[in-house]
């Protein structure tokens, strides 16, 4: 079962509070962001999987968490559990399962964003629509483009290779580079678009909203 957790609020305190418990990794890239809600969103993000072992039975993992990156997908050392975060405006996530999973949100504009990463096809449907269609097309097939090329631990030079189509309440896409088959599920949650994609057919995700409060008590 793939669980998301959501935080959409904002911290009140100095967020170097929580550098005790945040990687050195995620350290950087909280002192790289420009402005305070970049901040938020980077330190949340991580905190939202602090969170989820903290409350998942049987994963006790030390802090800070050892996270591996180093150009491939980031997972924990210990390989006990999966994970994927991302952030957008006004809103963290972080999809945790006992299986591969990449996951993408994307706060939902007004204004499409200039068509990248998109197929000749997709091209030619998304030109076709307007106002609302428009907008629902572009962010569920962006973030599913997105979580599927988390998923696999791909670089973003593959995004225009990923072409999902609508299967089954949700879309699938075959992964370039021999990656196999990623499925994947979209919500409307917050005002954005969240996709979260696995290799297996798992159902609808499970979500939960933490609050500052329950972040706070990770200190």
């Amino acid at each position: 079962m793939i669980k998301a957790y959501l935080f959409g609020g904002a911290f009140v305190g100095d967020i170097r509070g929580y550098y005790g418990v945040l990687s050195a990794e995620r350290i950087r890239k909280i002192e790289r962001a420009r402005t305070p809600e970049g901040r938020t969103r980077s330190a949340s993000s991580e905190l939202l999987l602090l969170y989820a072992l903290k409350t998942r039975a049987g994963c006790g993992e030390r802090v800070p968490l050892d996270i591996v990156t180093g150009g491939e997908k980031p997972r924990l050392a210990s390989g006990k559990i999966h994970f994927n975060i991302s952030h957008t405006q006004g809103l963290s996530l972080c999809a945790v399962s006992d299986c591969p999973v990449g996951a993408d949100a994307e706060r939902i504009r007004e204004t499409v964003p200039a068509v990248r990463a998109f197929t000749d096809k997709e091209r030619a449907e998304i030109d076709g629509l307007s106002g609302a269609e428009k907008r629902e097309y572009f962010f569920s097939r962006w973030t599913a483009k997105e979580s599927a090329l988390k998923l696999a631990g791909l670089s973003i030079k593959y995004l225009a290779d990923i072409a999902p189509t609508v299967a089954g309440g949700g879309f699938r896409a075959e992964l370039p580079a021999g990656a196999g088959t990623a499925y994947i599920r979209s919500y409307r949650r917050n005002g954005c678009y969240i996709a979260i994609a696995s290799y297996g057919e798992e159902g609808a995700a499970e979500f939960e909203e933490v609050s500052e409060g329950e972040l706070e008590g990770l200190k």
